[in-house]
């Protein structure tokens, strides 16, 4: 995402083009999705660092640690095959090119985690057992059928955005524990080393998990700029929010909370306000940085990557005071 010269390549896309590099018109390359084995010999990562998680320390620089599990593009081709939808219509789960707006972490002392897995395949962000049952051959072990999994939003979404059937056929129950291992495990294992390498440093942490949503919602009403979330306040500290939520409309961007975004497991499993370790879910309006589906508003992208990096390096200023003493 960034040039040897350490410019984003939105930062180069607003250049006049005399400044432009020759591989400039090329960036958005990056953001395309695309189709992977599903040979378990031939699995790419399911993930990548970010900033300086990505320098195999043991020993956390910060306390703030970054996770980002809906920006994956890179469609297992057993889900694909599952379906009639093409790529572009499975795409439409995705928090698209979030992980480029994360990309000045680097510049930062602050470390996080990207999926690499598109969420079409498994959501992340859900518990290991919401599983909809209308789903497979055979019965499965599943939680409670919750809200989410009935609209088609569970463990293994049945829906796009668009509300398109992903798959044209019950699936088998092994499908499941294959998906399992292949992406979600290893994601929540190093985002739990991450968290625990921050609480053994700093004795504790505070988890920001970043995604992006529709300028409007369902009612078609013009959503804010930025939705944070934290359960309705049991995974953040009150007066943690506030400082973070004075700081965003600082910079000029409209703010709320919780509606219609309140924090998905993520932020519900590893963050508790009265704990050591606490948890906020920023969604980022996309109309803020996309032109049109898939394409990058390069203007807008440089304003958001610039809130972003301002905002890290803030709550790494205040990451030093345990936020549960602040209340």
């Amino acid at each position: 995402m960034r040039g040897s010269d350490g410019h984003s390549f939105f930062d180069a896309a607003v250049a006049p083009p005399s400044h432009r590099s020759s591989d400039d018109t090329t960036a958005d390359a990056d953001l395309d999705a695309r189709i992977i084995s599903s040979s378990p010999h031939d699995h790419p990562a399911p993930f990548r660092l970010l900033g300086t998680a990505a320098m195999a320390e043991t020993k956390a620089r910060s306390a703030v640690i970054v996770s980002c599990p809906h920006a994956g593009r890179h469609y297992p081709e057993e889900l694909v095959a599952a379906g009639s939808l093409g790529l572009e219509a499975l795409r439409d789960l995705e928090d698209f090119a979030v992980d480029a707006l994360l990309d000045d972490l680097r510049h930062t002392t602050i470390g996080g985690i990207c999926n690499h897995i598109a969420r079409a395949y498994i959501d992340v962000n859900r518990p290991d057992d919401a599983l909809d049952q209308a789903m497979f051959d055979e019965p499965v072990t599943a939680a409670k059928q919750t809200r989410k999994v009935m609209a088609g939003y569970g463990l293994l979404p049945r829906l796009t955005s668009a509300r398109a059937p992903i798959h044209d056929r019950q699936l088998p129950v092994d499908v499941v524990n294959r998906r399992i291992q292949r992406a979600y495990r290893p994601y929540h294992d190093k985002l739990q080393q991450l968290l625990g390498n921050a609480a053994d440093t700093h004795g504790h942490y505070l988890l920001v998990d970043c995604h992006s949503m529709p300028a409007t919602d369902q009612y078609n009403r013009q959503l804010p700029d930025i939705i944070l979330g934290d359960c309705h306040g049991r995974t953040l500290a009150p007066s943690i929010g506030k400082q973070i939520d004075d700081f965003i409309q600082s910079k000029n961007f409209t703010v709320d909370w919780n509606t219609p975004y309140a924090g998905g497991y993520i932020t519900s499993h590893y963050g508790k306000a009265t704990g050591p370790g606490q948890s906020v879910q920023i969604e980022i309006n996309r109309s803020l940085y996309m032109q049109r589906p898939y394409q990058i508003d390069a203007s807008g992208a440089v304003r958001v990557t610039a809130l972003l990096r301002s905002l890290f390096q803030f709550l790494d200023s205040i990451a030093g005071h345990k936020a549960h003493t602040a209340r």
